[in-house]
């Protein structure tokens, strides 16, 4: 791409990620993009993703259920945002430091743009899932169960482009392990700090 990039020119990179990644992630790292750049994306795709969140509760039929957290917490948008930046900051995170750990190359700069950008394509797609759901619900379902998997392969093919591994499957293997001992870390410190309520004693 030269110059300023169309929206033309992102939707075709989007379809390009999703078809070959590693070619992606190549063309995203030769834009040689400012930190200021990569923070702006970043700090772009949080506020939509919280604005998606109260379009779809406002717009979609109220599923009754009070328990249901991902309802609730799409009637806040400032805890989307807040919640879908650590998370994009923590795969980014996770996605170099394991990386390193098994002598890969990549930095956190370009690992927050390839998190930042897999995440713009997973809201791409959650766009696509909501205004299906309003006309054909059976589809909008169909869509939103892909985006578990597209996100793993997404992340399994930079996570490989970014660090110059050849292995996509150790690496797949790789970042499930990381993310089973990133999430228990995570809950042993949200008990420690009294986050999660303690488990409730039967009999």
């Amino acid at each position: 791409m030269t110059g300023a990039p169309t929206i033309a020119d992102i939707g075709r990179l989007m379809v390009l990620t999703v078809r070959d990644p590693a070619a992606a992630v190549r063309i995203l790292r030769g834009l040689n993009l400012t930190m200021a750049a990569r923070w702006t994306g970043y700090a772009l795709v949080v506020v939509l993703s919280a604005m998606l969140s109260l379009i779809v509760v406002l717009t979609l039929p109220d599923t009754g259920d009070a328990q249901n957290p991902y309802q609730e917490l799409g009637r806040h948008p400032v805890a989307v945002a807040i919640t879908q930046g650590l998370v994009i900051l923590l795969v980014a995170w996770l996605m170099t430091f394991a990386g390193r750990v098994f002598k890969g190359r990549g930095s956190f700069a370009d690992g927050l743009l390839l998190v930042t950008w897999a995440e713009a394509i997973l809201l791409s797609v959650q766009v696509i899932a909501w205004l299906a759901i309003l006309i054909l619900p059976g589809l909008g379902m169909v869509l939103t169960m892909a985006l578990v998997p597209l996100f793993l392969w997404l992340m399994a093919n930079m996570a490989r482009e970014l660090h110059g591994f050849s292995n996509l499957p150790m690496v797949f293997l790789g970042m499930i392990a990381t993310a089973m001992v990133a999430g228990m870390a995570l809950s042993v410190l949200a008990a420690a700090l009294g986050i999660v309520p303690p488990m409730p004693i039967e009999g």
